[in-house]
Order: C-alpha cells, then structure tokens, then sequence
C-alpha cells in the first residue's frame, strides 16, 4: 500500500478511521446487543485491516527462509484494542527477481576448500591445453544483463514466481551439483533468454547430456529454426564443487601481446606445453575439447562455488600473432545476498555469458 510508506497520513489516516468506527459502533448498540459476537467480529476486523495497512511498514522483518533462495518470511506484528497478533507472510520473488539474488546455499557433504579434478581420459588427454590466458573483467557479462533484462521485464514469463528451493537440498556429487542448478541457476536464465529471442519462429532449447561429437557435455543450448535445423550456441558443464580455484590459473595469465609471445618462448625452451596448473589444465582442456567438438567458443564450467568462462573465439597461440584464451572469472562469496544495485550474481553472470553466445549468431 502507498499509504504504508508514508507514516503521517498513516497514522491520520488509523485515527480518523478509529474514530470513525467508534462512532458507527455506538450509533448501532441496539444492534450489538441484538448480536454482540457479530457487532465484535466486524469492529475487529476493521481495526485489523487498518493495523496491517498502517504497520507494515515499521515492523514487518524480513529474513531468508533457511535454505531457499527463492523465499522470505515477512513478520507482520499486528497491535489492535482487542489483541496483539504477530503473522508470517511468504514473499516469493519473480523470475526478473532471481537475478538479483544468489543462489541458495544447500548442504555440502564432505566439504572442503579444494578437491582434485579427475583425471582426463579418451580423447580429451590429446587435446593441448591453452598455452597462455587473459581474465575479462566480468562486469562485461553482467552489463550484458542489465542492459537487456529491463527490456522485457514486462514479459509474461519474467513475472511469474520462481518456484521455491527444497529445504533438504544437498550437494555430495557433481550430479547433485547439475541437479540443483537445473532449477536454480537454469530455470530463469532459459526464461530470459527465450525471451530476447530476435527470431521467434524458432527455439532456445536447453538440453542435458547431448552427444556433441565424441563427447557428451552436461548443458548444451541449442537454437532450432523453423525447419528444424540445429545449431549449438553454448555449453556448460559442472563440476563438484570445490574444484575449480583462481590460482591454478595465474601462472599461465597475460596481459598483453608481449607476454604471451615472451611465454610462448618458454613454454618451447622449456618443452611444455602450458603453465596451467591442477585442476585448472584439466578443466581448461575439457571446455577446449566441448569448444571444438560442438564447434562454439562459448564454454563455461560450474562448481556451484564458482564459475568460469571460456572465450575461445579469437585464440592464435603463434608467435607472430599471439592471442590468448579469453576467462571470465566470478563466485558469489563475499557478495550481499541480493545485490539490487549492481545484480552481480551467478544467474546475470550465466545470462550475459548466453546473450552473448546467441548474439554471435544474430538471434538476440
């Protein structure tokens, strides 16, 4: 309520009406008496209703709903001349909402600040890993976002609830990691991007497991034309979490040409064939192998705890024109649960990152 916000006319607004209802009470007592229990209910709820409009404002107190990232419990204390009564009202946002919020925090089996990745095996150990990286500042992704959210922010679609997280959610494997995030992190960056869809006679469609080549990556989005012809516009794969870490990779990080040239001079003196380190030179040759099998440079990989993306669409690891393997780094650790000014979180990340893909294509 408008009036809510603004506590003097509230508050003339409560005595006004006070007055105004004492007055019709006694104008009625033959009435009451005829049916006191009546006569109570009805001045009752009156006062009520003038309670909740007035009060919400002061001392209504929202906290997270324990596990959920898509709920609040809104207390509301209502104080009336017949009782005081406090009740808990549920507040689920919108699918526009959710990229202002994190992801919600489930329980994490055998938790630990850092786990090896798995070994790689079959076709993927013959694929080189990037010789040398360069990090983009991710504000570039969530730019992306805020400029194209707002646009369609009246879709039908974007203003429905986002269903609610189960309280019991819980992560022990990777798959539990993908099983989450098909609601949680998936769910509105698929509704968003479907709807800033420039072609409308054809389809984002995200699907699970696609063979792409010889391999089978765990998120693919693919667009589907009016005759039915596909084409992969992006891949995500996720991770148990805990495995992916920012340090891995800064050994083999430039800035320029001159270090990538500089270290490619290494790498040849030394005979190696990155300075990628751990979980960083496996990872980072599986998105390179999805990249070239499912023929787009758009690769991300998810930990639930972090997220990084791969840019493979301007790569040259020659010492003539050296040009390195573009990252975007971010976690949503050390951010306020909703980050309303700045909408820095993993779904905006995952939207600008997908917006950016379908662009490459001419689709949004």
């Amino acid at each position: 309520s408008k009036n809510a916000f603004d506590s003097n006319d509230c508050m003339h607004s409560e005595q006004a009406e006070g007055e105004q209802a004492e007055g019709e009470q006694a104008g009625r007592r033959h009435s009451e008496q005829a049916d006191g229990k009546q006569a109570e209910g009805w001045y009752a709820g009156v006062r009520v209703r003038m309670a909740l409009t007035v009060r919400t404002a002061f001392t209504a107190s929202k906290r997270r709903v324990g596990n959920y990232s898509a709920g609040y419990l809104v207390k509301i204390s209502l104080r009336t001349p017949l009782f005081k009564a406090s009740i808990m009202v549920s507040i689920v946002p919108t699918i526009e909402g959710m990229f202002k919020q994190k992801l919600c925090r489930p329980l994490i089996y055998g938790e630990t600040n850092y786990r090896p990745d798995h070994i790689p095996s079959g076709p993927v150990q013959n694929v080189p890993a990037p010789k040398f990286v360069k990090f983009l500042n991710p504000e570039d992704l969530f730019g992306i976002a805020r400029k194209i959210l707002p646009l369609y922010a009246t879709n039908t679609p974007l203003q429905e609830r986002m269903p609610q997280d189960e309280a019991s959610l819980c992560i022990a494997t990777e798959a539990d990691v993908a099983a989450i995030a098909r609601l949680s992190l998936l769910h509105p960056v698929n509704i968003a991007a479907t709807a800033a869809l420039i072609k409308k006679n054809g389809r984002l469609e995200c699907r699970q497991e696609r063979t792409v080549g010889t391999t089978r990556p765990d998120t693919t989005w693919v667009y589907v034309d009016s005759k039915n012809n596909e084409k992969t516009i992006a891949i995500l794969e996720y991770k148990n979490t805990s495995i992916l870490r920012r340090s891995d990779f800064d050994q083999a990080e430039v800035s320029t040409p001159v270090e990538a040239i500089d270290m490619m001079k290494w790498l040849n003196k030394a005979n190696k064939d990155t300075k990628l380190e751990h979980n960083a030179r496996s990872v980072s040759k599986q998105a390179k192998n999805y990249s070239q099998k499912g023929g787009t440079p758009d690769v991300a990989v998810f930990d639930w705890k972090s997220m990084v993306i791969y840019d493979f669409s301007m790569v040259s690891e020659t010492l003539g024109s050296p040009a390195p393997t573009l990252l975007t780094w971010f976690s949503e650790t050390g951010t306020n649960y909703v980050d309303s000014g700045n909408m820095k979180t993993f779904r905006a990340l995952l939207l600008g990152f997908l917006l950016r893909a379908l662009k490459r294509h001419g689709l949004a």
